[in-house]
């Protein structure tokens, strides 16, 4: 029942900041764009599923090694964490150069 409720949360939540910010677009400008900003962050997440499924392709076809007497595996097995902590970095330093809270966006 736990993770049913945290997956709920999961799903649910994103749509509840998409229908705040659809709302003060609509009193700051006049038009209606709330299927835009409820579709747009799918296109991107399906984006980067896509691009995803390419680099793990990549990554598990490369040469198998052998370490010791352990079964061989992929280089790329060896290679993923480093490239996941890569990708973290420059996320957390985009979103700390580019992305600004405003908690009293609501009363203006």
């Amino acid at each position: 029942a736990g993770v049913a409720i945290i997956l709920g949360g999961w799903y649910l939540f994103p749509y509840i900041v998409y229908a705040d910010i659809a709302e003060d677009d609509e009193k700051s400008t006049g038009n209606l764009k709330a299927g835009t900003y409820a579709g747009f962050p799918s296109l991107i997440l399906n984006l980067f599923q896509a691009v995803g499924a390419i680099v793990i392709g990549s990554l598990f076809s490369l040469p198998n090694i052998t370490v010791g007497t352990i079964n061989p595996f992929s280089i790329g097995l060896a290679l993923f964490g480093p490239i996941c902590s890569v990708i973290l970095i420059v996320a957390y330093f985009f979103t700390k150069k580019y992305v600004t809270l405003d908690f009293d966006w609501e009363k203006k």
